[in-house]
């Protein structure tokens, strides 16, 4: 960042489903945190299976099982760089600087590259498919050069509130505003990414 970059800090935090994710980017203004945008971002395209390892695959040849979460898992990714790039692009980058995205933790850091090894292993096959996602997402906030930073869902909303210094009550107040600023939808995982982002602007 250079001296005399003025903009004000704002963060991505990511919920994600299979086949898509919700998005909410936050901001910091005069040390408190502002919402900027809320999202829906489409993760595959039409015509590919949201759950490849669990359903389509279990009885293909390895040949083409592999063929198909590769393809799955390519799309996903490239879809991930032109959504993240879209929620980017309508930020006001005179205003403001967008250095990290933040996530849940990855249920399972190493997932084997082999779909015959996922089907082989009980509690890889029951997360593999969400990996797809939240590998694309990782993958297309690397691209772009952002810090990553992973929160669990356990313990989010209370490091929010040390982050804040405001007990639980004020924080749900913060997220239930956001949710009037921003409109329908505004759920829990949406609440969750922006604590999410919250952590991150705050640490």
């Amino acid at each position: 960042m250079s001296e005399t970059d003025h903009r004000r800090p704002a963060a991505i935090g990511v919920w994600e489903h299979n086949g898509w994710a919700v998005a909410v980017a936050i901001g910091v203004e005069v040390g408190e945190p502002v919402i900027l945008d809320r999202r829906r971002l489409d993760l595959l395209s039409d015509g590919l299976p949201q759950q490849p390892y669990q359903h389509d695959t279990i009885n293909m040849p390895d040949v083409e099982a592999q063929a198909l979460v590769d393809r799955v898992r390519a799309d996903a990714m490239a879809r991930a760089k032109v959504a993240l790039q879209a929620l980017v692009d309508d930020l006001d980058a005179d205003t403001w600087r967008i250095d990290v995205l933040t996530l849940r933790e990855p249920a399972w850091p190493d997932l084997p590259t082999s779909v015959a090894e996922v089907h082989a292993n009980q509690r890889a096959l029951h997360v593999a498919d969400g990996m797809i996602y939240h590998d694309a997402v990782v993958s297309a906030a690397a691209e772009r050069g952002l810090e990553i930073v992973f929160f669990h869902k356990n313990d989010v909303l209370s490091i929010c509130c040390d982050r804040l210094d405001c007990s639980a009550h004020e924080l749900e107040e913060i997220l239930l505003q956001f949710g009037k600023e921003v409109g329908s939808p505004w759920q829990k995982e949406h609440q969750m990414a922006a604590a999410g982002a919250i952590d991150a602007l705050f640490r």
